[in-house]
């Protein structure tokens, strides 16, 4: 199927922690602002260790990073490369469709093992309303949870209703005191389904920062069903990363035998990189490519 025009439619005790400043969250946003050109210095953006483009006529995907590895067809998945305005992309049907490096040859990507640092970006094409993983190395079974990192779209249990979320896991299982993962950082301004849009987060080490359309926006305070006040975006989070292997998914996420957070839409120009862009690059990045759209 051609989605090449974006106008035509188509068949996801910390309390202590939690507490991040306004101005801190203000700042890092400020760091972009859409139209204004960034320094030249600001927007230079290192390569990714790992770029699919989806040339292939079909899975496995080759990265056109040397050494990265290649993206499967997940169990009896049927995603189909498609034509969009980036080139290549893959369409995930919301049911079983996902792609998948599995754990034993996730090599780089396990950045919870090395950098600490990461950033995930993908241009992302949402045709329904559900929550939906797009790319990361997140494993959610509740005999082995292998949470590390992970960009989603659409985490509305704690304040990331339709919007770009970027997670983060150090130990892997849900975070202390609740019975879910609540660390990610959740950009305030709502996705738009049916269209093309950029979908970025970065994690430095200490903090998670989420992107649309290249730019962050302050989410300094939201109050949770814990009574928990925190700030979502940046989300303060100084732990760290798990460094246990698990899958790098693309589309979905396992939960013991069954996929959870299915994404049904597109993807095209996924990229990972073992270090935090800032926001100016990630604003360059947005630039440089929303170009395509006409």
């Amino acid at each position: 199927m051609d989605i090449s025009h974006q106008a035509r439619p188509f068949l996801l005790d910390r309390r202590q922690l939690l507490a991040f400043g306004t101005a801190a969250a203000a700042g890092a946003a400020a760091s972009v602002v859409l139209g204004n050109p960034a320094p030249a210095a600001a927007a230079s953006v290192p390569l990714p260790m790992a770029s699919w483009n989806f040339a292939e006529s079909a899975a496995p995907y080759a990265s056109g990073i040397a050494g990265a590895p290649a993206l499967k067809q997940g169990w009896r998945s049927t995603a189909v490369r498609i034509s969009t305005p980036f080139g290549g992309g893959v369409q995930f049907n919301g049911m079983n469709d996902y792609l998948v490096v599995p754990a034993a040859f996730v090599g780089r990507l396990n950045v919870g093992a090395t950098t600490n640092a990461v950033t995930v970006a993908a241009w992302v094409y949402s045709s329904d309303t559900n929550n939906a993983l797009i790319a990361g190395c997140w494993q959610e079974s509740r005999a082995d949870p292998r949470r590390s990192y992970a960009l989603f779209n659409d985490l509305p249990m704690y304040g990331g209703d339709d919007m770009v979320c970027m997670e983060v896991s150090k130990g892997g299982g849900a975070t202390p005191g609740y019975p879910f993962s609540i660390d990610y950082a959740a950009e305030p301004r709502k996705i738009t389904r049916g269209i093309w849009q950029f979908h970025v987060g970065t994690y430095d080490g200490a903090k998670a920062v989420a992107y649309l359309d290249g730019r962050t926006t302050p989410y300094p305070s939201y109050t949770d069903s814990h009574g928990a006040t925190y700030a979502r975006n940046p989300y303060l989070y100084p732990d760290g990363l798990n460094a246990a292997a698990t899958d790098f998914m693309v589309g979905a996420v396992k939960r013991d035998g069954s996929l959870i957070n299915r994404h049904k839409g597109a993807i095209a120009r996924l990229r990972v990189w073992n270090s935090a862009l800032t926001g100016a690059q990630v604003g360059a990045l947005y630039a440089a490519e929303k170009a395509a759209l006409g």
